[in-house]
């Protein structure tokens, strides 16, 4: 093989790891973000959850979830 064409081989190897080095930092990154969304609907769930049933406990007589109030 002549040594354009393995400078050409080696051209495209860099360029086919860079490729794949940038895709995997895009799908980190969009992991990530996925993640911080999952917890932010967990937390505003779990919110929403507390505020209907201390809603309700007041509505209701007794102690129903027994926190003493």
């Amino acid at each position: 093989m002549s040594n354009d064409a393995l400078d050409r081989d080696s051209d495209l190897e860099n360029a086919a790891e860079r490729t794949a080095d940038s895709a995997k930092r895009a799908a980190d990154k969009t992991a990530d973000k996925t993640k911080d969304a999952a917890e932010d609907a967990k937390d505003g769930v779990r919110e929403a959850w507390d505020k209907t049933t201390d809603a309700v406990e007041r509505m209701i007589p007794g102690d129903s979830d027994n926190d003493g109030n």
